[in-house]
């Protein structure tokens, strides 16, 4: 017998106008450190492409750009970098190839950066099952469960949320 395996679909990372129009804003920066800087041109375009596997190109750059920052205060640009990880992270479907790479892309978030990421990532959480509908809740179930899978800093967020309250 032979078994088809499913394949996943690649969808584009897809954000509501106004949510993606405030962060191609704060994406767009000129001056501070060289490697955030790059980082945010590099999510920039990211988000300017409609094509998925092209996308999924550019969140590897954007993991081996995280993993050579060095370490510096955090700013408003690097804040606005993580944020759009973390939002796209979220907006994705499950069994979507492009949430394992934003996924990676935030696994490679260097180790000086590990709490403002999860405090990115909870606020983020807490926001979307706290304005969502009951047709969204597969979809925060869902997000939940891609943290818990694979993904250190999203399993610390999820079991920080839990012990919270």
């Amino acid at each position: 017998m032979v078994v088809k395996k499913k394949t996943s679909k690649v969808q584009a990372v897809v954000l509501d106008e106004d949510k993606l129009q405030q962060l191609m804003a704060c994406l767009s920066v000129e001056e501070g450190n060289d490697g955030v800087i790059q980082l945010a041109r590099t999510l920039r375009s990211c988000l300017e492409l409609t094509d998925s596997v092209q996308q999924i190109q550019f969140f590897k750059k954007v993991a081996t750009q995280l993993e050579a920052l060095p370490e510096e205060k955090p700013g408003s640009v690097l804040d606005a970098c993580l944020n759009t990880l973390v939002l796209v992270f979220t907006s994705l479907q499950a069994k979507n190839p492009l949430r394992r790479a934003v996924s990676r892309a935030l696994g490679s978030v260097p180790e000086w950066l590990h709490h403002q990421t999860r405090t990115c990532l909870s606020t983020c959480l807490c926001d979307s099952m706290r304005n969502s509908s009951s047709e969204e809740n597969p979809h925060m179930v869902d997000t939940i469960s891609a943290c818990m899978e694979g993904f250190p800093l999203g399993e610390s967020c999820v079991r920080q949320r839990l012990f919270e309250g």
